[in-house]
């Protein structure tokens, strides 16, 4: 799907692009719907003191993580939308350059701008990216706490602060890290361009 947008955006067939974009989320929401659906819930283990422990600790985290994914796609998302909906601008003043026989030195300026934010445009693509590594080290980190379970009756404090530092040393952002000690993201700089 990416090459395809990658493609349509090299071609600058900007409402196809956005119908591929639409449709990889569509896609995306319709394949964790699925999941959700066929995957059954199994009955909760009996907890004891140490699982209760590392559970009070970790469920937490794993929250405040969730938190992260979805401003990544929140931002993502509105940086996409203000790109192509600047692009689609773009693109109509373009037409009208043409329509009006505009010199060669504004059709260059438009192509430059036009260049730039198509370059923007990929840029925000690389969300689904960052997205898909922040679910699989969440997924990667229940299925863990999962496994070892049956081995946490003893599990103390430090054994739960332990377990959160590993985890930490998996974010690839500084805001899964921001996220993990509970602090709000840091405002992003705009770098979008509203014509």
């Amino acid at each position: 799907m990416l090459l395809l947008t990658g493609w349509l955006l090299w071609q600058r067939d900007w409402p196809a692009v956005l119908l591929c974009v639409s449709a990889a989320g569509l896609l995306w929401a319709r394949r964790d719907a699925d999941s959700v659906a066929k995957a059954p819930l199994a009955p909760p283990p009996s907890l004891d003191a140490g699982v209760r422990r590392m559970a009070k600790a970790v469920i937490p985290a794993w929250t405040r993580q969730l938190g992260a994914i979805q401003s990544t796609t929140q931002s993502g998302a509105q940086e996409l939308l203000a790109s192509f909906s600047s692009l689609m601008e773009l693109q109509d003043q373009f037409e009208k350059m043409l329509a009006r026989q505009a010199t060669s030195e504004e059709l260059l300026a438009l192509s430059q701008d036009m260049q730039g934010l198509s370059e923007q445009a990929m840029h925000g693509l690389q969300f689904g990216d960052r997205l898909a590594q922040m679910v699989d080290i969440l997924r990667l980190d229940t299925e863990q706490f999962l496994d070892r379970m049956p081995s946490m009756a003893e599990a103390s404090d430090s054994h739960a602060q332990d377990w959160l530092n590993a985890l930490e040393t998996r974010f690839t952002t500084e805001e899964q890290r921001q996220f993990h000690h509970g602090q709000p993201a840091a405002p992003k700089a705009d770098k979008v361009d509203f014509f």
